[in-house]
């Protein structure tokens, strides 16, 4: 099989490469610009389209598309059945294959974007970080250094997710929320606003952690539990249930808030204090008393019949 494109004479100095538009030979069809055949494969249906530039060392093979204003340089690959639109940019080392989509995004470093995942509306993924399954990174989010956001996952609105996080399942990462280090947010939870999730951390099921909460350590949230305000929780602290702690509440240790128990005001639960059944723990609260009146807090049915204060 012959070739399916040809330089035409037009040529632009491109950031200080000679670039060549092409045409197509089977119905004349100008295309983009390229440095060389080594930007654009002649087999398969890939095509760059006009006003898209491919030059460097990259490759547009298989049956990628090459769309609008987009640019791929460096080292970059785009295969499969991708597509590249806007005006997106794939550069360094970075791969884009599979039936995944950029848009108005850029992909740099050695990151890979793959499957149906999508990345648009300026969003960045870069360093080694992977975006794939059915995926979506969009609106201004950052997705860096090993991080992984896959399945149907979604980050977006200058969310920052990095370090050797994972986000998947249906999980929400959005605002201005930042998600790190070797922290999982999965299963239907959600992280926004100006939240904090660090280090091990887990936010899981259909947990939300907002406003602006902070997690550390080893800590986690489960179930329908609910972390927001001004909130810390940290060391192996769990909260889960139905359970809310906001305010301005501390949850650390070995503590367990869960139930349907309400930990907020200037709270702080810590040690292997249990706090559940419904119980409100609030205004200056501390755990020496917690820990005291524990066993006394509750009737048998765990009915509520008095406040630690």
């Amino acid at each position: 099989m012959g070739p399916k494109y040809e330089f035409t004479d037009e040529t632009i100095n491109w950031n200080g490469h000679i670039l060549h538009r092409i045409k197509r030979l089977s119905d004349g069809i100008l295309g983009g610009w390229i440095e060389s055949e080594d930007n654009l494969s002649q087999e398969g249906k890939c095509w760059v389209h006009s006003g898209t530039k491919v030059y460097d060392n990259a490759k547009v093979y298989d049956d990628a598309e090459v769309i609008d204003c987009a640019e791929i340089y460096g080292n970059a690959k785009v295969y499969g059945k991708a597509g590249v639109y806007g005006r997106a940019i794939i550069r360094d080392d970075a791969e884009v294959y599979d039936k995944a989509g950029i848009g108005d995004g850029c992909v740099a470093g050695n990151a890979k974007v793959y499957g149906n995942a999508k990345v648009y509306d300026h969003a960045i993924v870069l360093d080694h970080a992977k975006v794939y399954g059915a995926a979506h990174v969009f609106y201004h989010a950052m997705v860096y250094d090993n991080a992984q956001i896959f399945e149907s996952a979604k980050v977006y609105d200058k969310a920052r997710v990095c370090g050797d996080t994972q986000v998947y399942g249906n999980a929400k990462v959005y605002g201005k929320t930042q998600v790190r280090d070797e922290a999982k947010v999965y299963g239907n939870a959600q992280v926004s606003d100006n939240a904090w999730v660090n280090d091990r951390v887990q936010v899981y099921d259909n947990a939300r952690v907002y406003g602006n909460a902070r997690f550390y350590d080893s800590a986690s949230v489960y179930d329908n539990a609910q972390v927001y305000e001004n909130t810390e929780v940290y060391d192996n602290a769990k909260v889960y249930g139905d359970a809310k702690v906001y305010g301005n509440a501390e949850v650390y240790g070995s503590a367990k808030v869960y139930g349907d128990a309400e930990v907020y005001g200037e709270a702080c639960i810590f040690s292997n204090t249990n706090i559940s059944c419904g119980a409100h723990v609030y205004d200056n609260a501390e755990e020496n008393r917690v820990n005291q009146e524990c066993e006394d807090l509750f009737t048998d049915d765990c009915t509520w019949v008095d406040k630690v204060k």
